[in-house]
């Protein structure tokens, strides 16, 4: 079992760091944790429990050896406006963020039992961040060369 390896991570931390902010992601992270099974929509009320937020945040953000435990009962409630597609590309630069380079940073934590390719990897980002098509246009370059993500057995946060 392997995580992407740290050069690779860093280097997609950097390139993100130029073209978008932590905002974007903790809004994918709030789009993720609805839990919902179709792309996010404007003028529709999304419930989320706060669990499911933390622990998504937690995994973007927290690089310590000691994850916090969340035990809340709360549920978090949002709509987004009509003009959320266009109001969401305030949080990034001229250039858009390559798509793998979210990918990597989205589960850079995460372990693979086998090596995985960039169209996995992507592949399965999308799916999993439920944004809608030409959101995803606007938010991130879809250009990337098909490869295998580096692995390493004995990953580290430091």
């Amino acid at each position: 079992m392997s995580k992407i390896d740290k050069p690779t991570i860093l280097n997609a931390i950097k390139n993100l760091t130029k073209n978008s902010n932590n905002k974007i992601w903790g809004l994918i992270s709030l789009f993720i944790a609805t839990k919902n099974s179709e792309p996010i929509k404007e003028n529709v009320t999304y419930v989320t429990d706060s669990n499911s937020l933390s622990e998504s945040l937690q995994e973007l953000f927290y690089f310590g050896d000691n994850p916090k435990s969340f035990n809340s009962d709360r549920n978090l409630y949002f709509r987004l406006s009509v003009n959320w597609k266009t109001e969401i590309l305030d949080y990034l630069t001229a250039t858009k963020p390559n798509i793998l380079d979210g990918a990597i940073f989205f589960y850079k934590t995460k372990t693979f039992d086998n090596p995985i390719s960039s169209n996995e990897l992507v592949t399965d980002f999308i799916n999993t961040i439920n944004i809608p098509k030409d959101v995803l246009q606007q938010l991130f370059s879809l250009s990337f060369t098909e490869s295998e993500i580096p692995l390493a057995s004995n990953y580290t946060t430091r």
